[in-house]
């Protein structure tokens, strides 16, 4: 099909025909629109804890004018509040679906962007509207956004079986493989596809970074508050797991496994969670840093098939070669989560330093509140750190690494949080309208269609050309060793070197 053939299409009702079947979308402001196409079968039955399947072929052309289910999860009413849960679609097991937007279904070789949504790996989906495609499409990039399995039913340890563990990083790739095999027909290049997320997002990013069945599926990523440690070790996981299938009365067996419906899932899940620490004391199995930091049990698992080495070092060590990365974590990103957590601060400090704990949180606390001192020591752990440490790794063998620093809004005051999780993210998708509510009301902070329009512009050169830019902003160095180059995006942005650099220094060999 040519590019004027596709000209033509958008005038109409657009159908592409996909490896499994034809579907028809709908044009929305000069932009294509594909929503709900299934990648995978249900995960449901005999197909729960497997691999996914590949979607069985239809007849005829398949609608593709509204969003699929998306997996079924609790309510968060943070996360919920942030992405404006009451305009999803309602949730299911047929959940493996994706979402396209292309302006253009008749042009060839556009970049790609295939977008992972954050949630603690236990809420969202790539329907929220803040996701809206439409942006990017309108930059010339075609966009995927997409639901994969949460919780316990993506990352439980279900014993010695394919992907165990790490069921959603499956669906992950076996998304990315549908847009080696489809994208073409909606315009994109199947050989510059760039994959990006945030939080939970962007921690799945740096795990399929290392999974040795994701290489190849794309050409650049973007990890936004998210790097390649949201992870426990298999040793660990597996004891989670068999405490999840006892309250279940789950034999491991396949019959067994595949009469658990997704409810009795999700309530086992949330009877054990609390007791995870406790069960692993027991088990005698010394938890890693961030299952001591997070307290959840939706980590993904590594010493295993899926990822079989600690991430960071498969990337050390070259498994993300040659791939571009921008990395990046915002200031604030530890208020989001209130002084329950903020509490656990000091338990997280000695397990990271250990008898140099009191030593880290005097120089945490230098020139701060004890709230923000204890504010920034987990947003080092959670975040910043393992960004850094990723950005460190990749950097030797993927030369185009980048860095930045979202800083609008910091620091909190008076009930604002500031630069806080989630932040970013309107002025990445550049929805500065009343989609983005809750988070500017949160941040407290105004609206700055500049600020959007800039960040939004850098993500969307960075897709093209693997070197983020606008220009309204200024130069962005490689981050290097020797200069830490960092974009600190505020209400005016610049470049800054090694940031924080003394509360960096003090995590130096500190193992997640």
């Amino acid at each position: 099909m040519t590019a004027a053939s596709g000209t033509d299409v958008l005038r109409t009702s657009p159908v592409v025909a996909t490896r499994e079947g034809r579907v028809r979308g709908t044009v929305e402001n000069g932009i294509a629109v594909f929503r709900g196409i299934p990648y995978a079968e249900p995960p449901v039955g005999a197909l729960r804890f497997r691999p996914p399947a590949r979607r069985r072929p239809w007849n005829g052309v398949r609608d593709a004018t509204r969003f699929g289910a998306y997996h079924p999860q609790d309510f968060d009413p943070v996360e919920g509040a942030f992405m404006d849960a009451t305009r999803r679609p309602p949730q299911g097991d047929d959940c493996l679906n994706l979402n396209v937007w292309t302006p253009d279904p008749g042009a060839a070789a556009l970049p790609v962007l295939v977008w992972l949504h954050g949630g603690s790996l236990k809420f969202g989906t790539g329907a929220d509207a803040l996701y809206d495609g439409a942006g990017f499409a309108g930059e010339g990039v075609v966009t995927v956004t997409l639901n994969y399995r949460l919780h316990a039913a993506g990352f439980l340890h279900v014993g010695d079986r394919p992907g165990s563990g790490a069921f959603g990083l499956l669906d992950q790739i076996a998304a990315l493989e549908w847009v080696q095999d489809n994208i073409s027909a909606f315009g994109g290049d199947p050989g510059a596809v760039t994959l990006a997320g945030e939080s939970a997002g962007a921690h799945s990013v740096g795990q399929l970074l290392a999974a040795p069945a994701a290489r190849g599926l794309h050409r650049r990523a973007i990890l936004q508050s998210g790097a390649a440690s949201f992870h426990v070790p298999a040793e660990a996981s597996a004891v989670i797991g068999e405490a999840v299938l006892a309250r279940l009365g789950a034999r491991g067996d396949d019959d067994s496994l595949a009469a658990i419906t997704s409810a009795d899932l999700l309530a086992a899940s949330r009877e054990v969670e609390p007791r995870m620490l406790e069960l692993l004391e027991e088990q005698g199995v010394r938890p890693n840093l961030m299952s001591m930091a997070t307290r959840i049990t939706s980590l993904s698992t590594y010493g295993l098939d899926v990822v079989p080495r600690r991430a960071l070092d498969a990337v050390t060590d070259g498994a993300a070669r040659e791939v571009d990365l921008l990395v990046g974590t915002n200031v604030d990103e530890a208020t989001l989560y209130g002084p329950q957590f903020l509490a656990l601060a000091p338990s997280v400090a000695e397990a990271a330093f250990g008898p140099a704990a009191a030593t880290a949180l005097d120089e945490y606390r230098r020139g701060r509140s004890e709230q923000d001192a204890m504010t920034h020591i987990l947003t080092d752990t959670l975040f910043r750190i393992p960004a850094i440490q990723l950005a460190q790794a990749a950097r030797r063998h993927s030369p185009r690494t980048h860095m930045y620093l979202f800083a609008y809004g910091t620091p909190p005051a008076e009930g604002r949080l500031g630069a806080v999780h989630g932040a970013d993210l309107p002025f990445m998708w550049n929805r500065t309208d009343e989609t983005t509510d809750a988070i500017f009301e949160a941040a407290g902070t105004e609206r700055s269609p500049a600020l959007a329009a800039g960040m939004h512009g850098a993500w969307a050169a960075f897709v093209k050309t693997g070197v983020p830019g606008h220009p309204s902003l200024p130069e962005w160095p490689a981050y290097d060793l020797a200069r830490r180059a960092t974009m600190r995006l505020d209400g005016e942005c610049r470049i800054v070197e090694d940031p924080m650099a003394d509360e960096r220094r003090l995590w130096e060999g500190v193992e997640f």
